[in-house]
């Protein structure tokens, strides 16, 4: 049974795209579980919303929705699964740094005081 026969156009096309974006989700996350060098992250707008909490350096929690209906079986199980999958993701969680306003002013100070120079030099070799 195609859906393209029961939604509109353009809600056809709003489901397809959804339905590539779960789908490249559930790549992410098997690549993330089985430490692949390759993560396709760019291969859809919700995983390249979703990769700093993805195998990053966040806590990341997941809210798996199933029902005890019979007719929604199906959906369940794959929901467990992908649950199950997600849950083997081993994040690094990292505590943010607080800066008081002094270092961090003195940081900015910094920084500028070396591309003033990286600019001086620049300017200097085009002069020679």
């Amino acid at each position: 049974m195609s859906l393209k026969g029961l939604l509109p156009s353009g809600r056809a096309k709003e489901a397809g795209e959804i339905n590539k974006s779960l789908l490249t989700l559930c790549r992410i996350i098997s690549a993330l579980v089985d430490h692949s060098t390759q993560i396709p992250y760019r291969d859809s707008k919700l995983t390249r919303l979703l990769r700093d909490f993805l195998g990053g350096k966040t806590k990341t929690c997941i809210i798996a929705t199933i029902s005890p209906s019979a007719h929604f079986l199906e959906e369940t199980l794959s929901t467990l699964d992908y649950a199950y999958h997600a849950k083997n993701i081993k994040n690094r969680p990292k505590a943010n740094q607080k800066m008081s306003k002094a270092v961090l002013l003195k940081d900015l100070y910094l920084e500028i005081e070396r591309m003033k120079e990286g600019l001086e030099s620049t300017y200097n070799l085009r002069v020679l």
